[in-house]
């Protein structure tokens, strides 16, 4: 047998035995339930936290021997500009989140919902209340058609209209609803 027909067939076998280790683990593969799903994610969740203590520990090993050495002024120096740069990033959020709240709450016009809506801390759910508060409802509305198009005459009814039950009338007229 030649080298190139014992690559060959060394080739065929290494595909032959990785088939027959997908269909191995297509075969061994289990349906897990939710609480086992949820028990596996909190177990995950643990082992990071346990990492992230152990590496804060590691760390301040770290520091701790380096201070021993001599080196607490340039330690100083680093964490002193890791705050200053953290403190910079929680300003333009802060910045960020304040022009936004500003944006929605201008965007009220009710001044009972102006009240309602500077209550709500979390931006989420203030951007959900602005919206379910400003969204026009589908639909053409009383003043839309008033605008669009309609004979002089019509408007000029319209205009000349001095109460809201003078606007209902000429709209119950047209057949349509004020919203």
């Amino acid at each position: 047998m030649t080298d190139a027909e014992k690559a060959a067939a060394d080739a065929e076998a290494a595909a032959k035995a990785k088939a027959d280790a997908e269909a191995a683990a297509k075969a061994n593969q289990k349906q897990y339930s939710e609480e086992e799903l949820k028990k596996v994610i909190a177990e995950r969740d643990k082992a990071k936290e346990k990492l992230r203590a152990k590496e804060e520990e590691e760390k301040k090993a770290k520091e701790d021997a380096e201070i021993a050495n001599g080196r607490a002024a340039e330690l100083l120096k680093q964490r002193d500009a890791e705050l200053a740069e953290a403190k910079k990033i929680v300003a333009a959020v802060a910045e960020r989140e304040q022009k936004l709240r500003e944006s929605l709450l201008n965007k009220l016009t009710d001044e009972m919902d102006k009240k309602v809506a500077a209550n709500v801390s979390d931006l989420d759910t203030l951007s959900a209340f602005v919206e379910s508060r400003t969204k026009q409802p589908p639909g053409k509305t009383f003043s839309d058609k008033a605008e669009s198009g309609q004979p002089k005459d019509f408007k000029d009814k319209v205009s000349a209209a001095k109460t809201v039950q003078e606007l209902e009338a000429i709209a119950k007229a047209q057949g349509w609803a004020i919203r």
